[in-house]
């Protein structure tokens, strides 16, 4: 099997991305529609995966919190004024695609459980982007569990985790060709109508680290300068950490209760920048079995809100070795108490697991 995957040229769009892309993809739609025995359909394409949930929403008439202004939109709310009704045929696209594309492969060449491994490899990098947007989606619409949201699933970007098994043998399949063509052009996502095709692009950027959603100087995520998500090593992050740093409180690092974001703002602001930001001196420190100095830092003075003074603890995961910030509070005494705190063990506990 030929297997020629740049996974992250895959995800992104291609650079060279405008109204030329755009007319190839609505000729091919309108093929497929052929293929169907249904009429030319309308085919727009709208910016982002969450302009795609808001004009499938409009279809529906589903009130929208988002309300985008673009050409697009004023052609799809005129054909709906009209009283242009539509049905979603989602299905019959799925059928021909996974029948005469992906099954027709699959069994010319797929009798092989090597086929069956390299997808499961494979998909992680397309469940990531698909489970970011679908948690976006999430924080702007609500529940989307409806079929009226749920995209179509081919032609979308995790066709890539299939078609690219395959190689030169596509050329075998005229389905599986165009399906790829369509990706290759910049399709991520779509909602097919019997009358009307709504489609969006791959994102302009995509920014993976060590297979996870990651960029320490901009958004990890962005459909171009509207539509921008901030990753710190996998975690979601606000965008002002990324990008201004700086201008970080003490109140925003406070107020955040999870513990996966914490460890975000310490390791983007750094030790230094965190003691200087809660204005840390060190309460107590010692050396771990490895040599690596673990420190319980408690604040000069006594926090304005709550009237105490803040602890944290500078400790390293004994299996990792990865290091932690970790807030602990006043009644632990020193950075070993602090340490088994951190492990949710008692202190004497915590000196059995690691002697």
């Amino acid at each position: 099997m030929l297997k020629n995957i740049n996974v992250r040229h895959l995800l992104a769009r291609p650079e060279v991305f405008g109204m030329v892309e755009r007319v190839q993809v609505q000729m091919i739609f309108e093929t497929i529609y052929r293929t169907l025995d249904y009429t030319q359909p309308l085919v727009l394409c709208v910016e982002s995966p969450f302009e795609l949930q808001t004009a499938i929403r409009r279809v529906y008439q589903i009130p929208n919190p988002i309300q985008p202004r673009s050409e697009t939109f004023s052609i799809l709310d005129r054909k709906l004024k009209e009283g242009f009704n539509t049905t979603s045929i989602n299905s019959e696209i799925w059928d021909l695609f996974s029948n005469k594309a992906a099954g027709t492969l699959f069994k010319g060449h797929g009798q092989d459980k090597q086929v069956a491994r390299d997808i499961k490899q494979d998909q992680s990098q397309y469940q990531m982007i698909d489970f970011a947007v679908k948690f976006k989606n999430r924080q702007i619409f609500g529940n989307l569990d409806s079929i009226h949201y749920d995209v179509a699933r081919h032609p979308n970007f995790q066709d890539y985790r299939w078609l690219g098994l395959y190689g030169e043998r596509l050329k075998e399949n005229p389905l599986a060709q165009v399906l790829k063509r369509l990706l290759d052009l910049g399709l991520m996502e779509c909602y097919c109508f019997d009358k009307l095709v709504l489609w969006c692009p791959k994102p302009s950027e995509v920014h993976i680290k060590g297979g996870k959603l990651h960029h320490e100087k901009g958004p990890a995520l962005a459909w171009g300068d509207q539509y921008k998500m901030f990753y710190w090593k996998g975690n979601i992050v606000p965008q002002k950490l990324i990008e201004a740093p700086e201008s970080i409180t003490k109140d925003e690092v406070q107020n955040e209760i999870r513990s996966n974001i914490r460890k975000s703002y310490f390791e983007k602001l750094g030790l230094d920048n965190f003691t200087r930001l809660f204005d840390l001196q060190i309460f107590d420190k010692d050396l771990d079995i490895e040599g690596r100095e673990q420190i319980l830092y408690r604040s000069r003075e006594k926090d304005s809100k709550t009237g105490n003074f803040i602890q944290f603890a500078k400790v390293n995961c004994p299996n990792s070795g990865e290091e932690h910030l970790v807030s602990v509070p006043l009644h632990i005494k020193n950075i070993w108490e602090a340490f088994a705190y951190s492990l949710e063990h008692k202190p004497q506990e915590f000196c059995e697991a690691v002697n």
